[in-house]
């Protein structure tokens, strides 16, 4: 009878024993598949992380070859302004003899009308 009893009490202690078994292994499936994913994730990260620095690459340099063309243009402006300034002043001493052509022109047929009329 007591051996009958101990066996009793085996099996319950050996069933809860399995149970707690069945509970550790079904944690232990979970946090496999949780582990996969987060692996998962992980690379997906790397994925969008790696495109966002090869964006962000990409934006310096075009950054860079702004920078070197605003550069280039100013210098450009600058050069414009140079020329334009000797433009004027060349549009200016034309438009200074052409005043002194009129008026030595004026003389002169002033001249030709004096000697025509003497």
């Amino acid at each position: 009878a007591d051996s009958i009893v101990e066996m009793v009490s085996f099996a319950v202690a050996n069933s809860a024993s399995l149970a707690v078994a069945d509970s550790f292994s079904a944690a232990n499936s979970a946090f496999s598949a949780a582990r996969a994913d987060s692996v998962v994730a992980m690379a997906s990260f790397a994925v969008a992380n790696s495109a966002s620095l090869a964006a962000a690459d990409s934006f310096t340099a075009a950054n860079s070859a702004f920078s070197a063309a605003r550069a280039d243009s100013v210098v450009a402006m600058a050069s414009f302004a140079v020329a334009n300034s000797a433009s004027l002043a060349a549009a200016d001493s034309c438009t200074a003899a052409t005043s002194a052509f009129s008026a030595a022109k004026a003389d002169s047929i002033v001249e030709m009308v004096s000697f025509a009329v003497a």
